[in-house]
């Protein structure tokens, strides 16, 4: 297969593809993820997200996209009865991840919070669909369903034109008829050099979540990306990463960030009727594999 990686959403995107699909759809894949960035991207002050988040409260008209991820956003927020909630945005912010990603890992010690943060409750936002509007109630963040829908909205670009798979930064959706199953490595989050386990897919896609990759010291304690909803603070418990299976990148991707939030025996638990596979890793870099949930 030929091979195509570009940068976009903090991280490497590497395309894997046939002979039957030409330059030209690759690049329309680049130029959609760009499109998705610049709509979902809390960290661009022109994107339709970051223009939303200034008018808390305003009826305000957004395009098509932006609405038909807000409303994803929505639906998993309601199916996971809050788990995944878009918004974290101020609880994100107030433990010291109001930057990309790369400028909070990069700097010294953050300075003391003059915030509390708190458990979040009651819708982030209402949608209008038939005026194509959004109200918020508080502000939002995608970072936890724009890569995913980006991944999917790629696949669909490409699957009618052969087989291959795309990997956004550990978010995998494999499209087409690949000739044989595809094996997933699955690192260790505390060392990238080393592979603990793997998973094997020849449809549909495959995401990890993590503690440990997306973290910073605040105060002199350790904070990640992923908010406890019932507290408004960085999770804590005995789990350092989660890769799951799913029928879609953005399914894959709410659900590996679910397991991990719950923990060891709540995340199985939740997981137990979806069917899926599943990788766990402990804090002491323990393997659970070979999860059939």
């Amino acid at each position: 297969m030929k091979k195509h990686n570009f940068h976009s959403m903090s991280t490497t995107v590497e395309i894997s593809y046939s002979e039957t699909i030409f330059p030209f759809q690759i690049e329309a894949v680049i130029d959609s993820f760009q499109f998705i960035e610049n709509i979902c991207s809390r960290f661009k002050d022109n994107s339709e997200l970051s223009k939303l988040n200034r008018k808390i409260g305003l009826n305000v008209r957004v395009s098509e996209e932006f609405l038909k991820i807000l409303k994803s956003a929505l639906f998993h927020y309601h199916e996971t009865e809050g788990l995944f909630n878009p918004g974290i945005l101020n609880a994100l912010e107030i433990e010291g991840y109001n930057e990309s990603i790369e400028k909070v890992v990069r700097r010294p010690l953050c300075k003391p919070r003059t915030l509390k943060s708190g458990s979040l409750n009651g819708e982030p936002y209402v949608l209008d669909e038939v005026n194509h509007s959004v109200r918020l109630n508080t502000k939002i963040d995608l970072g936890g369903i724009a890569k995913g829908w980006a991944v999917d909205q790629a696949v669909k670009q490409l699957e009618s034109f052969g087989y291959g798979f795309i990997n956004a930064g550990g978010d995998l959706m494999v499209f087409g008829a690949l000739p044989r199953p595809l094996r997933i490595a699955v690192e260790n989050p505390f060392d990238s050099e080393k592979v603990l386990s793997s998973i094997r897919i020849q449809s549909g896609s495959v995401a990890t979540s993590s503690t440990i990759k997306r973290r910073w010291n605040l105060e002199g304690e350790w904070k990640n990306h992923l908010i406890d909803p019932k507290t408004g603070y960085s999770v804590k418990n005995n789990l350092a990463s989660s890769t799951v299976t799913a029928p879609s990148c953005v399914q894959a991707d709410i659900w590996a960030k679910i397991v991990l939030l719950l923990g060891e025996e709540k995340g199985i638990e939740w997981k137990k009727n979806k069917n899926e596979q599943a990788v766990l890793i402990n804090l002491k870099g323990e393997v659970l594999e070979g999860i059939r949930l």
